[in-house]
């Protein structure tokens, strides 16, 4: 669709993020410059982190999540490490905390080769009952 719309991955996908009617939250990742951890070995440094967060509207309105700890995420350094075709999607089904519940979230991974990008939506609007950890 960028091509379509003439603009870049990132923002193409950020325009389609802002204008859903249906709640989905853009995540883009980021490599990590390697400077910026002197004293670390090779093995400690993070290779990727949440570079920012777009929401639709009606994901802001409903939905309170924060994948700010995601860093690291093995789906990410996967595809931010190996060459993939923009069309090569990845997806997974994960939950995570939201309002106090914990949730079902379907996610979408693609990347442009310096960013990787994950749509997540919502599959359930039902609380998860995971066993304790």
């Amino acid at each position: 669709m960028s091509k379509q719309f003439k603009a870049s991955v990132e923002a193409t996908s950020i325009h389609i993020v802002k204008n859903s009617i249906k709640p989905v939250l853009l995540v883009v990742y980021s490599k990590k410059p390697v400077t910026s951890y002197t004293g670390l070995v090779q093995s400690q440094i993070p290779a990727w982190d949440v570079k920012y967060c777009v929401p639709s509207p009606l994901f802001q309105q409903e939905y309170k999540v924060d994948v700010s700890s995601d860093a690291d995420n093995p789906i990410v350094c996967d595809m931010g490490e190996t060459y993939r075709d923009l069309e090569d999607i990845v997806t997974d089904q994960v939950y995570a905390s939201c309002n106090g519940n914990d949730l079902f979230f379907e996610s979408e991974y693609y990347t442009n080769y310096y960013n990787v990008f994950r749509i997540m939506r919502p599959k359930t609007n039902f609380k998860i009952n995971r066993p304790n950890e």
